[in-house]
């Protein structure tokens, strides 16, 4: 999976492809392989191509997939110590997966994450 989406991600910049399915495409493929990613940096790179697509399924109100993408995010960074490294990334992952939970009528993950936030806020 971690192949094919990388593959898909390179294809992703060809002129004319349809973009949006493509892009969706090669983040869910990326996503099926990510216990494979090990790299850092491709996890960091990751945590913000999965942040783009929640926010592109969300303004479609598609709110299961927009979770599962946050999530995926919220993974890679938990392993770079994402709070203290990647502060603005991992704040809009949280927040936003917040909202998504709302949105779906998740009360507790809302509050779980909202908690997450408030814990780590910079004042």
């Amino acid at each position: 999976h971690l192949r094919i989406g990388r593959l898909l991600q390179r294809l992703y910049g060809i002129p004319g492809a349809s973009r949006e399915w493509m892009y969706l495409a090669f983040v869910d493929q990326l996503n099926r392989g990510a216990a494979l990613v090990v790299d850092n940096k491709e996890r960091v790179d990751l945590a913000q191509i999965n942040l783009e697509a929640a926010k592109k399924t969300c303004s479609q109100a598609a709110f299961a997939p927009a979770s599962r993408f946050l999530k995926v995010g919220i993974q890679m960074l938990d392993t770079v110590n994402g709070w203290a490294n990647h502060y603005d990334l991992q704040l809009d992952l949280q927040s936003s997966l917040a909202e998504v939970m709302y949105c779906v009528g998740d009360m507790d993950a809302c509050l779980d994450n909202c908690h997450q936030v408030m814990k780590h806020a910079r004042t």
